[in-house]
């Protein structure tokens, strides 16, 4: 959809829209979200777009040493590497074997947070938020 929904097929219809052959009706044929991109993201994605390579290694380097850190501690699960896929790591998941720890998972991040440690739970499920 190229458009707010509107059909690939449609492809010059909004276009003329506002000019004296168009007309006000459209039709959304399919939901989603807005997703424009403004000059200014698209300039600096542009620039970033060639920087990613090396952007990525320093993220894998990071993650290497993250692992030669925490890999050795039972408590601590690294992420799981595939051999046949490439992680981004924009994020280094790190999971904690609360049956190893004498801390609940609470209490583990905020001694992080104490020590000035960013961190947090990626993903807390659906079901589990209030209201």
């Amino acid at each position: 959809m190229p458009h707010h929904g509107t059909p690939w097929h449609q492809p010059r219809r909004l276009e003329k829209r506002y000019r004296d052959e168009g007309s006000w009706y459209y039709e959304i044929v399919a939901r989603g979200y807005k997703y424009n991109l403004t000059d200014i993201a698209a300039a600096v994605g542009l620039v970033q777009l060639r920087k990613a390579e090396s952007m990525w290694r320093r993220r894998k380097l990071i993650a290497e040493m993250y692992d030669a850190a925490f890999g050795p501690l039972d408590a601590l699960e690294v992420p799981y590497r595939n051999e046949h896929s490439a992680h981004s790591w924009h994020l280094y998941p790190l999971r904690l074997q609360l049956d190893r720890l004498r801390v609940t998972r609470t209490e583990f991040i905020e001694e992080l947070k104490r020590r000035r440690i960013g961190s947090s739970v990626h993903f807390i499920p659906l079901h589990l938020h209030g209201g």
